[in-house]
């Protein structure tokens, strides 16, 4: 009899799903900022990495949880060490510019090249950068990878360097996007591209 009682529950019980990190960042999406942070926050503490990560992004502007670059750089260190690309990019800040962590170029680089060697755009549009006037070949390396990532301002930064030999021909449209939406009005590096 307990047999079938139990067969019977297991039947008519709904399946239960759990609740996943892009479920947390639907409910932030949707303005429910309370079911967001019930769910990112166990996630997070339970080692889901792209919790972790948006631990650090809330930490980081103060969203929901207090504003804090030591805690918003503990999380990133959390999710970049379990492989999390973006965390991995995040994470890299903290050691140059953003604060969080003691100001080390080589943990910068570290965290950074981690990044970029898996295709995070930022990460190498960064390297390039930081490369362009210390070591051409890495900057141009950085620069290609980007650029067969469509990345339209590694494309023009390379065509002004003199290093676009291995990519398409630069348009004058390009040039003018580049200068106009990230040099003059500071816009995001992928506002240029398709």
């Amino acid at each position: 009899m307990h047999f079938l009682l139990f067969v019977f529950i297991v039947l008519i019980a709904a399946p239960v799903q759990a609740q996943t990190a892009v479920d947390g960042y639907k409910a932030y999406d949707a303005g429910d900022y309370e079911t967001a942070k019930a769910i990112i926050l166990p996630l997070a503490e339970q080692g889901d990495p792209i919790a972790m990560n948006a631990m650090g992004n809330w930490h980081a502007d103060g969203i929901l949880v207090e504003k804090s670059r030591k805690l918003a750089c503990d999380w990133y260190e959390k999710a970049a060490n379990a492989g999390y690309v973006s965390a991995q990019n995040n994470f890299a800040y903290c050691f140059h510019g953003s604060g969080g962590r003691k100001r080390s170029i080589k943990q910068y680089l570290f965290w950074m090249t981690k990044s970029g060697q898996q295709s995070n755009l930022n990460a190498q549009l960064e390297l390039m950068f930081w490369y362009m006037n210390t070591n051409k070949e890495l900057a141009k390396k950085w620069g290609e990878l980007a650029a067969a990532q469509n990345s339209t301002v590694a494309r023009v930064a390379l065509w002004i360097s003199n290093m676009d030999n291995n990519i398409s021909p630069v348009m004058f449209s390009e040039i003018v996007c580049v200068f106009y939406n990230n040099s003059l009005l500071k816009r995001s590096w992928t506002t240029c591209d398709d």
